[in-house]
């Protein structure tokens, strides 16, 4: 597919069976498209500008997802490279799929649990072939996103009871509606907003639509009667918001009663650390929820103040930069501080070249597109978490992001993937 744009509703849509790999001119590489071709395992090249006009119908396209390379009508030579290429790629993937049952386990026997981000129960059966222990994050919105109008309460548990019983004894993370940003919902009459990533997203907007809102809450406690299931609660941004939350919970927890029907109130509650104000509240939030889970994509975006689907400043999205590794290291410190569970569940777990960094930091919880699970655990397996400990405590004294890439390259360059320095360039 070659187009100007393609919504994640879009991307979600493809049809692997005929789809080898899509091109766009807007976007960038960690944008949520990007995110769902991850989860697809089909390559894919964002925010090249003028591609809609380059490509013309039946010219042969070359699409490295791993360098952001798209090539037309390529020359014999090449082809063949690419496809040596290509064949080796998949010889490398193959092997790891081999070890993804093997744990997480670090050369001096520390564990790690490494788990699923997915948006569609469909998808469980994958995350269990690469090795996942949990679903560290499942996306409802895309639920809402199929249909041409709001989900009613037994449809949501229909799909939630499903995903749940699949995993069990396993654990599930339902992470509620994150709508607008950069998923706009087509059937809601909406006012248009100049800045939809700063806009009346997530709980801002559950808050506002307390119906829907509770509707969901309802489908969730219910399924939780079924299985493992702990609730997540994206983009919140101060200690209001969540004490809000709460009380819609209550809401919800009333009228289940009422009604008399069979749920689970007794669920774990978690927030999203992805917008810097939760950071610096980190502390105070934890006296009100179970967990963390830091939501890179958007911690990383708004940190830099950029836009991710933005190309002109995609160079500015960096997960290595010092500022972004600072506001994880305070999130790190506060869930400890107060006792509570810390995850990752942005795309920054899933990119082995931060794992070096994350695990001398202390983090132990990792959740991540399921493709990605086979690689991080192999590397993993091959880093000691003390060596890793003190190459943390120099990068933290370094001031830009290259100085830190450059560092990881040079201590872990032999048990880095492959591939991993292609991204870098």
């Amino acid at each position: 597919i070659v187009a100007h744009d393609l919504s994640p509703a879009d991307a979600s849509q493809i049809q692997l069976e005929r789809i080898k790999g899509f091109v766009t001119d807007r976007g960038g590489k960690d944008s949520h498209t990007s995110i769902v071709a991850k989860s697809l395992n089909i390559p894919a090249v964002l925010g090249l500008g003028t591609a809609t006009i380059e490509v013309k119908n039946d010219d042969i396209l070359i699409v490295d997802g791993s360098t952001g390379t798209m090539i037309i009508n390529p020359d014999e030579d090449t082809l063949f490279d690419y496809e040596d290429r290509m064949s080796r790629y998949e010889d490398y993937r193959a092997g790891l799929l081999r070890e993804s049952h093997l744990p997480a386990v670090t050369r001096d026997d520390v564990s790690f649990n490494l788990m699923a981000n997915i948006e569609l129960v469909e998808e469980i059966v994958a995350a269990k072939d690469y090795g996942a222990s949990d679903i560290g994050l499942f996306r409802t919105e895309f639920l809402y996103l199929d249909l041409k109008r709001f989900p009613t309460e037994d449809e949501l548990l229909c799909k939630y009871k499903e995903l749940v019983e699949l995993m069990s004894p396993n654990g599930v993370t339902i992470r509620t509606l994150d709508i607008n940003g950069d998923k706009v919902n087509p059937y809601l009459t909406a006012i248009e907003e100049a800045n939809p990533s700063l806009g009346l997203r997530a709980v801002r907007f559950c808050l506002e639509n307390e119906d829907i809102f509770i509707t969901q809450l309802k489908a969730i406690l219910r399924a939780a009667a079924f299985g493992n299931i702990k609730l997540l609660i994206p983009m919140i941004s101060c200690v209001e918001e969540i004490i809000q939350v709460k009380q819609v919970i209550g809401k919800a927890i009333i009228e289940l009663e009422q009604e008399d029907k069979i749920f689970n109130k007794d669920i774990p509650l978690g927030a999203m650390i992805e917008i810097p104000s939760a950071v610096m509240m980190a502390e105070q939030l934890a006296d009100h929820v179970d967990f963390f889970s830091i939501g890179t994509n958007d911690l990383i975006q708004y940190t830099m103040a950029i836009d991710r689907r933005n190309r002109r400043v995609a160079h500015l999205y960096q997960a290595l930069n010092p500022a972004v590794l600072k506001l994880i290291k305070l999130t790190y410190d506060a869930a400890r501080a107060k006792n509570i569970d810390l995850v990752m569940c942005g795309e920054m777990a899933g990119e082995p070249i931060n794992i070096p960094v994350l695990v001398g930091m202390g983090l132990s919880n990792f959740s991540m597109n399921s493709v990605s699970i086979p690689a991080v655990k192999k590397l993993i397996r091959n880093i000691d978490t003390k060596h890793a400990k003190q190459v943390f405590e120099k990068i933290m004294t370094m001031t830009n992001a290259k100085e830190i890439t450059d560092t990881i390259l040079d201590e872990y360059s032999d048990i880095l993937p492959l591939g991993t320095t292609d991204k870098k360039s």
